[in-house]
């Protein structure tokens, strides 16, 4: 008895709700947020300081 609710069950899946779920093709990407997220990298870069720049060596010949 359990064997054919499973089989109904597998089919309903396979028919329904695979189908229903599985994208085809990608989506589109959302242009505000696409321009939010490179507000935020660009900030994030700017306030990372260079630290080669602000380094000094010094060596004493002796």
């Amino acid at each position: 008895m359990s064997k054919v609710y499973l089989h109904k069950l597998d089919v309903f899946a396979e028919k329904t709700l695979i189908p229903e779920f599985t994208r085809r093709r990608l989506r589109g990407r959302n242009q505000e947020y696409r321009q939010a997220e490179q507000t935020i990298v660009r900030a994030r870069r700017a306030e990372v300081p260079n630290l080669a720049d602000d380094t000094l060596l010094g060596f004493a010949a002796g």
